[in-house]
């Protein structure tokens, strides 16, 4: 595999934050948190768009799922 197409394997936080309108600092804090997969290069992080985009829509989905659960929830002041 060449060097330039590894280059474009890994994104940085900024390219993230672009591609899914999330502010920089959120995405490398979600990256230290474990929250998004990356990998460390020196004091940068890189990340693999495949991988975020299946993180979010992974986190997205169960988002969905706790708020159907609790919205079916009868409420109690009714």
């Amino acid at each position: 595999m060449s060097k330039e197409k590894n280059k474009k394997d890994y994104l940085s936080a900024r390219e993230i934050a672009e591609v899914f309108s999330l502010h920089p600092q959120y995405v490398r804090d979600c990256a230290r948190l474990g929250i998004f997969p990356a990998l460390k290069v020196g004091t940068s992080w890189r990340f693999k768009l495949s991988e975020v985009e299946a993180k979010l829509r992974q986190n997205a989905a169960i988002a969905v799922e706790r708020s159907l659960l609790s919205s079916t929830t009868p409420n109690q002041n009714e």
